[in-house]
């Protein structure tokens, strides 16, 4: 089939009519059956209980302990709102003509998507994680399928052919329905053809040039829309609404949702998790950034540096090195609280972060402020000119150090666990998270770490005990704010705070993050990008000039918000405690249980998610006149 183009649809909703095909099909439509394991990647949303077909999917990847599919939007929606939906609807393929059944394990819609839009559903796309490995086929055929996304509009492409079930008896899987003579009208064509259908860009439409009837195909809501291209087979789009005889099939853009098909391990949360060696195996080919040992220089205590405050030297601080043999200046008082923040990647403690929380923590109360400097291991860059990823490495070593040092000040000057509280931004919060293991396994267990939307990318699949856990002190605090970007999207503390959904912020440009992160995930799940960096060719490299753009405005936006929330009257950043974000929009959650984000004042009775909705510039905080309820 090279050269040509090809459409593979499943169906719509649950109540809505699949698709709007005649058994008599007229002779201009050309319609030819074809044997599923033409088409592997193909797959069914099945109702179990009643063998009903809801829609399709499209196998894009395969994640040792996962099998990831690529479908609308509108079809996950379906089956999350359905109350018996982890046990009745599973994903169902035909590999290798042998139907197996797969249960669904996780959900992910993308973020903007939104149920109200109807047929302009511009975000209308989703992935499903189920029960894997695939089988019925060998790894190296799967790799092939792995869907690389057509860059170019699609509207330069002129023909294309659909590939479906038809309606009557689908459920098995079997025989496909395969029309050609199909072509692509943007968004304003499509619309000047057919008054029913009025959409925008990115979406598009697919109709029959060889018929009258605008919507004379064979297509299933939730499949792709593909390209063939000698041995390659290229993603287009996903279809959102299934045709009928009076409006074509819409479509949405691949290309233009690139970083939230290619970033399939939103999908992953928390539960089962495949092993380091596992993902090793997989990866064998050494496309894999996060385990490349890269030659870097390895930390030493000459790299840790601590730099002491109070409320009567809040801007010089006393410097302190790592073997300065645990000696406190004398301005330190056993008598207060002692804070320790630490920075994340790229920055210092002179950066906007650490200062902007040490100023507020001492602008509300006369306690200890230690700032952790580890700059050089933060910009590491290694041989490879790689950014980012030599860091990761180094951080078990600095959180090693960084938990040694306070373990041997507490045990010095006998400060008591529950005294201490760790606050830590992006890399920072894992360096807590691994400082706090080490106190606890010194029996110093710390009462506090608040991770500020604690780093993502090479975290994914990290066992708990090398990065920021809800056991690392006897309360952890998360605030997410940029897990479309740099920060981790599965909770990891006793109470998770999702800040206006918890993958962007408003106002915020995340555009040279976005490609930075994608090219770092995307190599690591072998997924086409088109994402270039000039790295690797620069002996001296400019990084560093630009790193704030890099790291983008929403995974910064955390530390705000938390100096915000410790400097502000009221309770002013109250959250709901709810599953999702959706929810939370839908007002599902408004009689849920309520606890108040960040501050000094800590809701330790808090457990689970929470969300939150903030203005869209400072101040942040929206209900600065609530009276916010005292925990301790």
């Amino acid at each position: 089939m090279n050269s040509i183009f090809c459409l593979i649809f499943l169906v719509t909703y649950f109540s809505v009519i699949l698709c709007q095909c005649d058994d008599d099909e007229p002779k201009s439509r050309r319609s030819i059956t074809a044997s599923v394991s033409d088409y592997p990647y193909m797959v069914g949303i099945i109702k179990k209980s009643s063998n009903k077909f809801i829609c399709a999917g499209t196998i894009i990847d395969d994640m040792v302990a996962y099998g990831i599919v690529l479908t609308a939007g509108s079809c996950i929606s379906k089956i999350v709102h359905k109350q018996d939906s982890k046990q009745s609807i599973i994903v169902r393929s035909n590999l290798k003509g042998s139907t197996t059944d797969y249960k669904i394990i996780k959900t992910h819609l993308h973020p903007k998507y939104d149920p109200k839009a109807k047929l302009n559903n511009k975000f209308d796309i989703g992935l499903l994680a189920v029960e894997g490995p695939w089988k019925g086929i060998s790894k190296k055929l799967l790799f092939k399928f792995m869907l690389p996304i057509v860059p170019s509009p699609p509207h330069n492409i002129l023909t294309v052919t659909t590939i479906g079930w038809n309606q009557h008896n689908n459920s098995k899987l079997k025989d496909l329905k395969v029309d050609d003579n199909l072509e692509i009208l943007p968004a304003d064509e499509c619309n000047k053809h057919n008054h029913q259908i009025k959409i925008s860009t990115p979406l598009f439409c697919v109709t029959n040039k060889l018929d009258n009837k605008l919507g004379a195909t064979y297509a299933n809501v939730g499949g792709p829309l593909l390209y063939f291209d000698k041995n390659q087979t290229n993603l287009i789009g996903v279809i959102t609404v299934a045709p009928t005889g009076n409006h074509p099939a819409v479509v949405a853009n691949a290309s233009f949702h690139e970083d939230f098909i290619n970033n399939i391990l939103w999908v992953l949360e928390i539960n089962k998790l495949p092993t380091s060696k596992e993902m090793r195996s997989t990866y064998k080919s050494g496309g894999d950034f996060c385990h490349i040992k890269l030659l870097y220089k390895d930390v030493t205590s000459d790299d840790i540096t601590f730099y002491f405050y109070t409320r009567s030297d809040r801007k010089t601080g006393t410097k302190l090195k790592f073997d300065s043999h645990t000696s406190l200046p004398p301005k330190f008082s056993l008598d207060k609280k002692t804070f320790f923040i630490i920075h994340g990647w790229t920055g210092s403690y002179k950066t906007e972060g650490s200062q902007l929380v040490k100023d507020a923590v001492l602008n509300v109360s006369d306690v200890n402020v230690f700032l952790v400097d580890w700059e050089k291991p933060a910009k590491a860059l290694g041989n490879l000119i790689i950014p980012y990823v030599p860091s990761v490495q180094l951080v078990p070593k600095v959180g090693q150090f960084v938990g040694h040092y306070i373990n041997e000040v507490m045990q010095k000057h006998k400060i008591l666990p529950d005294n201490v509280i760790m606050m830590g931004h992006s890399l920072g919060a894992h360096i807590a998270g691994i400082a706090g293991k080490i106190l606890a396994q010194n029996k110093r267990k710390i009462k506090y770490i608040i991770g500020s939307d604690p780093a993502g990318p090479c975290y994914f699949y990290k066992n708990s005990s090398d990065r920021l856990d809800k056991t690392d002190a006897k309360f952890v605090q998360t605030i997410h704010t940029g897990m479309e970007t740099w920060g981790i999207d599965f909770p990891v503390g006793t109470a998770n705070y999702f800040v206006n959904g918890g993958y962007h912020q408003p106002k915020c440009t995340d555009e040279w993050a976005k490609h930075l992160v994608t090219f770092l995930r995307s190599t690591v799940l072998r997924r086409s990008t088109h994402v270039t960096f000039p790295f690797a060719s620069q002996s001296k490299n400019p990084f560093w000039d630009d790193a704030a753009n890099f790291l983008g405005c929403s995974h910064q936006r955390a530390y705000k918000y938390l100096a915000e929330s410790i400097i502000s009257k009221g309770c002013g950043f109250t959250a709901k405690q709810c599953d999702s974000w959706y929810e939370f929009k839908k007002g599902s959650c408004k009689n849920n249980p309520e606890s108040h984000m960040s501050s000094l004042n800590i809701d330790e009775s808090a457990r689970g998610n929470y969300h939150i909705e903030t203005n869209t510039q400072y101040p942040y905080a929206r209900d600065v006149k609530k009276t916010c309820k005292v925990y301790r």
